[in-house]
């Protein structure tokens, strides 16, 4: 995965009608949440999507707090999302034809202070559409 393309999804919506976007930034712009380090020290992979991840032991209270808020924010203004348990990785690699064993990896510290709206478009790639800085 090329660096621009690294990211954690707090929230994966789908399509959305053009019409609908004004309601995703309402919603990220209703988040008031506390910056955090998140120290990504896994590794590990999802046979079925074929994909690599890192991932984390711990889970800071901060980012789970974002998640909520994000979540909560979205639902009011009438988006679905999803209804498992929140799973935080980053995708590092995609189309992996052999399963990766989840596996400790040498500690990353991603400083998170900001969180932000990424449309992705095909043959384009990632665009951001909004950010919001994170308290702290």
């Amino acid at each position: 995965m090329r660096a621009e393309r690294l990211h954690l999804t707090l929230h994966f919506l789908g399509d959305v009608p053009d019409g609908a976007c004004n309601g995703v930034r309402d919603a990220g712009a209703a988040v008031a949440a506390d910056r955090f380090d998140l120290v990504l020290d896994r590794a590990g992979g999802f046979a079925r999507a074929r994909v690599a991840w890192l991932g984390c032991s711990h889970t800071p209270a901060a980012l789970i707090d974002l998640h909520a808020q994000l979540g909560a924010a979205l639902r009011e203004r009438g988006f679905a999302v999803e209804s498992r348990p929140f799973a935080p990785h980053v995708t590092v690699r995609r189309d992996v034809r052999r399963p990766t064993a989840d596996a400790s990896i040498e500690p990353i510290d991603w400083p998170v202070d900001a969180f932000v709206l990424i449309e992705s478009r095909k043959g384009c790639g990632y665009v951001e559409i909004g950010r919001w800085p994170l308290r702290g």
